[in-house]
């Protein structure tokens, strides 16, 4: 079994977790790869392990590794998936941070989920990504497409306006504070947060949820995750921001953003309980918090 891991930095008290991880991948023969800033923070943290190679990249993670393990919370997760990208290697979520709705399995349930993948008994979902079709650039990474969400979002404190065409039909200009675009994966995030609804990783479609809008009667709206979308943006700065995961840049407001469907998925590995059980875990549904 030959088992990646990815992470930068963890909070501190996860040492333990972690050399628990180190020593139980090595207990059953893993021949073990990790991303090179990791092993750095490992290092300078005074943490020192035996590995099989290190890798800086998606250009040099060989496509023959069975399983990457990313060590973090979701944002550690979801900057993984640029580093995996199209080679359909499963991404397992080990969480060290705290909500952890993609990065769903606990530090202590690390060791099990490694007897599991050694063993074949575990269960995965492939994930649709919405993908960037005009990045020209102004992002750093070559990578442009997103796992949760891409956002449009205004500059300091003007109002933004923002003109959406969905399968080259006008669909509306929205008077917000911005626009998310999520995927159903995303629909636990950003989108949930402003209103959107909980869609389950399987469903076609994406979701165009509005921030702060300035018509209350403009809701959040899904649609089938074959449209193509263009948005063009109007603001007193002639700027905003554009957001792909948890990469931020801004924009001139003359450049057109189209998205569509990205042509591969990202293949995650589930927790042992379950997307239901995990979705009513994070957000507490049915639990009743008041004092007794």
């Amino acid at each position: 079994m030959k088992i990646a891991l990815y992470s930068k930095a963890f909070q501190k008290g996860y040492e333990v977790s972690v050399g628990s991880i180190m020593n139980k991948l090595h207990r059953c023969g893993a021949e073990v790869l990790i991303y090179a800033p990791f092993r750095d923070f490992l290092e300078s943290s005074g943490q020192v392990y035996s590995f099989d190679a290190v890798y800086t990249g998606h250009h040099d993670l060989p496509r023959d590794v069975d399983f990457l393990l990313s060590i973090g919370g979701d944002g550690t997760l979801l900057s993984s998936v640029s580093v995996v990208r199209d080679s359909m290697i499963p991404i397992a979520g080990i969480n060290s941070g705290r909500l952890g709705f993609l990065s769903s399995i606990s530090s202590s349930g690390a060791e099990r989920l490694i007897d599991d993948l050694q063993s074949g008994n575990y269960v995965y979902s492939d994930r649709s990504l919405i993908q960037l079709d005009n990045p020209w650039g102004i992002f750093q990474s070559d990578f442009n497409c997103a796992l949760n969400e891409v956002t449009l979002q205004k500059r300091g404190t003007p109002l933004m306006l923002t003109h959406v065409y969905c399968n080259g039909d006008f669909l509306n200009t929205y008077w917000s504070d911005g626009l998310i675009i999520s995927t159903p994966t995303g629909s636990t995030a950003y989108s949930m947060s402003v209103g959107g609804p909980v869609i389950m990783p399987q469903a076609e479609a994406f979701v165009i949820s509005p921030i702060s809008p300035h018509n209350l009667n403009v809701r959040p709206m899904v649609i089938p995750n074959d449209s193509i979308l263009e948005m063009k943006t109007e603001s007193r700065t002639q700027r905003f921001i554009t957001t792909i995961d948890t990469l931020s840049e801004e924009t001139d407001c003359s450049r057109e953003i189209k998205l569509s469907l990205a042509p591969f998925r990202i293949r995650l590995i589930e927790s042992s309980l379950g997307y239901f059980s995990t979705l009513r875990a994070k957000l507490m549904w049915g639990a009743d918090k008041r004092v007794r």
